[in-house]
């Protein structure tokens, strides 16, 4: 799979200690402004480091997307707007914006939250249920009650 992530899907998969086995995993893309926006203070921010260094070892790639009247038109800016336009018919996005993801349904574009992300990983047998909820509960505090409950569901009704 590949995957088209947005900064804040990024920095929380970061939190939650999931970035790694992410990238091990799936073929993830940022565009440069979601790279400036999760690196630009690497050197006061650890979380920003280790995005920075996925960077260079290229587990994270970089890629500067065509520009598009297309997306012009709906009105979105920065790191969305350039996530949309790299984003192409052989990837999903992933973003836990509501207003984007709401978007991204309108226009009928595969999309994943960090959550199923953690999911996804678990059903292609990538990582374990304990391993599952130990990333679940590390995005608790980051995520609405309710996309932690159905993904705890989600992990917990597993075969």
């Amino acid at each position: 799979m590949r995957l088209v992530i947005d900064s804040d899907a990024l920095i929380k998969l970061t939190k939650a200690g999931a970035k790694e086995i992410v990238l091990s995993n799936i073929e993830v893309y940022i565009p440069p402004s979601v790279m400036n926006e999760t690196t630009g203070e690497k050197e006061r921010f650890p979380d920003a480091l280790k995005i920075y260094e996925n960077i260079n070892k290229g587990l994270l790639k970089v890629k500067k997307p065509d520009r598009s009247s297309f997306v012009k038109s709906l009105g979105i800016k920065g790191g969305e707007a350039e996530v949309l336009m790299l984003h192409d018919g052989l990837s999903a996005i992933s973003s836990d914006d509501a207003k984007f993801l709401n978007l991204l349904e309108n226009l009928n574009i595969p999309y994943l939250t960090p959550t199923s992300i953690i999911i996804y990983l678990l059903k292609k047998r990538v990582i374990k249920k304990e391993e599952s909820k130990k990333y679940l509960r590390n995005l608790k505090d980051m995520v609405s009650d309710e996309e932690y409950h159905l993904a705890m569901d989600e992990v917990e009704n597993d075969n």
